[in-house]
């Protein structure tokens, strides 16, 4: 896996995270994937560039743009590279 990959399958883990089906009510289980989701959308929805790691960083080192990313228009596909 290439850094290209890596950063992509960071964003795409993102909106995984936010999609999630709950798990059995009050579980451990269900906590993490509420807390997982809470920072999916915070990360997708900064605003600042905070450096390496942040959702605009990484949208700037694969040449993305933040705004369709956030939209869901851009659909990453190594096989383009």
């Amino acid at each position: 896996m290439n850094e290209r990959d890596l950063w992509s399958a960071v964003i795409m883990q993102a909106f995984d995270d936010m999609a999630a089906p709950a798990l059995k009510s009050g579980s451990t289980g269900e906590r993490i994937r509420a807390r997982n989701c809470v920072n999916a959308r915070a990360w997708l929805n900064s605003t600042r560039n905070n450096g390496v790691g942040s959702f605009l960083w990484v949208c700037e080192s694969l040449d993305f743009d933040p705004a369709k990313i956030r939209a869901g228009k851009i659909v990453y596909n190594p096989q383009s590279f």
